[in-house]
């Protein structure tokens, strides 16, 4: 057999890991010792819900995102995975919704989060790249 096949010390493919792997609100609710389902229970918030925002196929709404951090004990801002390479550009920005947070304007910070994806949605339309994860 294959030594690199039978060690995989020594395979030269890369394993990337999946959205869900890199999912702060997954690795928080493991943390937390709590089930998806027990997760969606006590948020009030549908189980689907809760996997497709593990899975990065939706963003999590503010709505969402309160219920979720009052849950787990966490801030809201500790929900969202930020890549720093990507995230440099719009640090400025980063950091006002963080203190709008953190100062309990949840609502103006979620708008503007919101504004700001849809442009960085239509800027990755209109240069023919897809959207980061």
């Amino acid at each position: 057999m294959n030594e690199e096949l039978s060690n995989p010390a020594l395979s030269t493919v890369a394993t990337v890991p999946k959205a869900e792997d890199r999912s702060p609100l997954r690795r928080l609710r493991i943390e937390s010792g709590l089930s998806v389902r027990a997760l969606a229970l006590r948020a009030d918030i549908a189980v689907s819900t809760i996997n497709r925002i593990e899975r990065g196929d939706r963003g999590i709404g503010a709505r969402s995102r309160r219920q979720i951090a009052a849950v787990l004990g966490c801030r809201e801002s500790d929900l969202i995975a930020l890549d720093p390479q990507a995230t440099a550009p719009f640090a400025d920005l980063l950091d006002a919704l963080t203190k709008l947070i953190a100062a309990g304007a949840h609502d103006i910070a979620a708008e503007t989060a919101e504004l700001l994806a849809a442009r960085l949605r239509e800027a990755h339309t209109f240069s023919g790249r897809p959207p980061p994860l």
